[in-house]
């Protein structure tokens, strides 16, 4: 029996329009700052944009200042099998009863499709997305994952005042893949 490979783009397209956390810092900016159109021999763009726009890789020193860099982490942490849970009828949040029973079986990566695939259709940052509870994120540290990724811009609750959910995963060296186009998966 052969085991077949899937490979799928899941990063969110990155546009004018893209939704992106509250705050000026964080707003997606494109401009030519040479173009034909004005007379110059080049076209040359500038992007402006806080790192945590669109598909993007949190690593622990997101959280806290003396935790790894994504330079710090070897490249094999980056990659491995995963495994797509759906869990597009959960209402709230990722809880402990969502992933107790799964078997990942042997997956280093653990990716959740939840109702927040539909909202890249809006330009409007959805501050009421699903998130992953602290529950659930130290069972996925208990069954030895090395990243955990959801469809939207957040692992924790909007507003959190504590970030449970990144805490408990950088604790132990898991990378967390936040904003996910998982829409076609």
């Amino acid at each position: 029996m052969h085991n077949k490979l899937y490979v799928r783009d899941i990063t969110a397209l990155i546009h004018g329009e893209i939704p992106c956390w509250p705050g000026e810092h964080h707003k997606y900016m494109h401009q030519y700052v040479k173009s034909f159109d004005n007379g110059d021999n080049v076209n040359i763009s500038r992007i402006s944009c806080s790192m945590h726009l669109g598909t993007h890789i949190d690593a622990p020193y997101h959280k806290t200042n003396n935790g790894k860099k994504l330079s710090d982490l070897p490249v094999d942490q980056f990659m491995g099998d995963a495994y797509v849970v759906d869990l597009t009828g959960v209402v709230n949040c990722i809880a402990l009863e969502d992933v107790k029973d799964l078997d990942l079986k042997g997956s280093a990566i653990c990716l959740f499709k939840t109702r927040n695939s539909e909202l890249w259709k809006s330009s409007e940052f959805n501050r009421d997305y699903i998130f992953l509870d602290k529950k659930a994120a130290m069972l996925l540290v208990d069954k030895g994952v090395k990243a955990v990724g959801i469809d939207y811009l957040s692992v924790d609750k909007f507003e959190a005042a504590v970030p449970y959910t990144h805490n408990i995963l950088f604790e132990s060296n898991i990378l967390v893949y936040e904003g996910l186009d998982l829409s076609d998966v």
